[in-house]
């Protein structure tokens, strides 16, 4: 862009008045999308920004995260396409750049990404790239997530959920300094966390997808471990994913089957956090969890491994519990430890709750992508 340009939309970004394109590739509405559709409504409704958000669509039926961004503040763009990294897509998003006059273009997800580096500098337009973590199961796209490590390094910034994704990102050439931390946004804060009562079968929740990063198998051992103490315990199980018939057999193989409950896929994950005494977080690999954020804020207890940014949200025996990655009797004695002293669960819940409404807000998520904006506009 040339200078005189550029210093015009950036007096536009502190005025509040840029135009933001966010491309997101997804077909739910995850936690990422969750994120980037609460940001959008919180921009707007402060005035710092207008933003469309671009979705890709396979068929005619509007996807469930079509459908969410048609409800939200931002403005629906549908790019349909034949298959994965479709052709055609690069000359759709370039009209749409054009179209909307947009100032900044955002982007979530490999495919985002990839479009992003053969389109912004095209256009002249900065660009922003998130990283939000890493899929472990889908082999046949390990070509496109090499072709993304490339293509992010053209970005004007690049944005990680977490402190420690820093290093990997960093390692995959982006220079340092183009780099920035934004945190996730705990979205849901009910306005007095669960009570917790004596249960004579106290539930254990763990949440996610199930694939091989997010450890369920690790959470069926440590249940069959926890059981040994408290019998009673049982684990639920949400979220659907390729490692489900795994899991399975499992369960059957550890003897703890009817202790599980699959759950599948939810929409409402605040009834889970109602009925849960401890989220375990077994994970291999994560970003910035937004299960860990939301129990927090509902009070509930975390387990979880000290992988990625969870260590910056769980502060070890005082806002939850962390335990090496695979570490299966130390996540099981935290586990069992909270679910026999009910003092100590309402304690590490209270603090929990307290750290993430003070410090991982939406509102700070809002200011401090603000200032990204207007560095990558400056």
């Amino acid at each position: 862009m040339p200078g005189l340009a550029r210093s015009v939309v950036a007096r536009r970004a502190e005025a509040g008045t840029v135009r933001i394109l966010a491309v997101v590739d997804g077909h739910r509405v995850t936690g990422p999308a969750r994120q980037i559709l609460a940001l959008a409504d919180a921009q707007h409704e402060r005035g710092l920004a207008t933003t469309s958000i671009a979705v890709f669509q396979r068929g005619a039926a509007a996807t469930p995260l079509v459908a969410a961004v048609r409800a939200a503040s931002a403005d629906a763009i549908v790019l349909h396409e034949r298959f994965v990294c479709d052709p055609r897509m690069i000359r759709a998003l370039g009209r749409w750049i054009a179209a909307t006059a947009t100032d900044v273009v955002e982007t979530h997800g490999y495919k985002a990404n990839i479009l992003a580096s053969l389109l912004a500098r095209r256009y002249g337009k900065p660009w922003i790239a998130f990283i939000h973590g890493e899929t472990w199961d889908k082999r046949r796209l390990r070509p496109y997530f090499a072709i993304e490590r490339v293509a992010i390094r053209h970005a004007g910034r690049v944005v990680v959920m977490s402190r420690a994704m820093i290093v990997a990102v960093h390692a995959k050439g982006v220079p340092r300094e183009r780099i920035r931390v934004l945190h996730n946004a705990c979205l849901d804060i009910p306005e007095s966390p669960r009570a917790l009562a004596d249960a004579a079968e106290p539930v254990i929740a763990v949440i996610g997808r199930l694939s091989p990063e997010k450890g369920a198998d690790i959470a069926l051992a440590v249940l069959a471990r926890v059981r040994r103490i408290v019998p009673r315990a049982r684990l639920l199980v949400v979220g659907e994913g390729p490692e489900r018939t795994t899991l399975g057999r499992q369960a059957d193989q550890l003897g703890v089957a009817d202790a599980v409950g699959w759950l599948g896929y939810r929409d409402d994950v605040r009834a889970i956090y109602r009925e849960a005494d401890v989220v375990l977080v077994p994970s291999r690999s994560e970003g910035l969890p937004n299960v860990v954020l939301e129990a927090m804020g509902h009070g509930v207890p975390v387990v979880a491994t000290a992988v990625g940014g969870v260590p910056e949200l769980v502060v070890h025996a005082c806002t939850g519990y962390l335990a090496p990655t695979g570490d299966v009797e130390a996540l099981a004695a935290a586990t069992s430890a909270l679910l026999r002293d009910r003092e100590l669960s309402a304690v590490i819940g209270r603090n929990a709750r307290r750290l993430v409404t003070e410090r991982f807000s939406l509102a700070a998520r809002r200011d401090a992508m603000q200032s990204i904006v207007t560095e990558v506009l400056g």
